[in-house]
């Protein structure tokens, strides 16, 4: 027998700046793929590797990709928002805030 679970998403939300795979920097455990996340003002996320995201990314503070972002979901961005590697967006992408991307960038 078989036991299938309902996967939800959870939230989660910088607690302290740092790396985006960094369990401290969400004060425990790295968010999944599927998981909504937040980053509030004064806070910044650093993805320095490859991330996916079918869920919502929220950012009122900076977030900077040095990595890969995979993103299905929805990028939200009313902070600064820095590309220095790639960006490949199949969701949507919300911007009342500053984007950046910086010549070697791919969005």
């Amino acid at each position: 027998m078989f036991l299938i679970q309902d996967a939800s998403a959870a939230t989660f939300q910088v607690v302290k700046s740092g790396n985006w795979n960094d369990p401290a920097t969400w004060g425990g455990s790295v968010p999944s793929q599927i998981d909504n996340v937040v980053i509030p003002m004064g806070f910044t996320a650093t993805i320095n590797s490859t991330i996916g995201n079918s869920g919502t990314i929220t950012n009122f503070g900076t977030l900077r990709n040095f990595g890969i972002i995979h993103s299905f979901g929805n990028i939200t961005n009313s902070g600064t928002f820095t590309n220095f590697y790639e960006i490949y967006n199949s969701g949507f992408l919300t911007n009342t805030g500053i984007i950046n991307n910086n010549s070697n960038g791919i969005f």
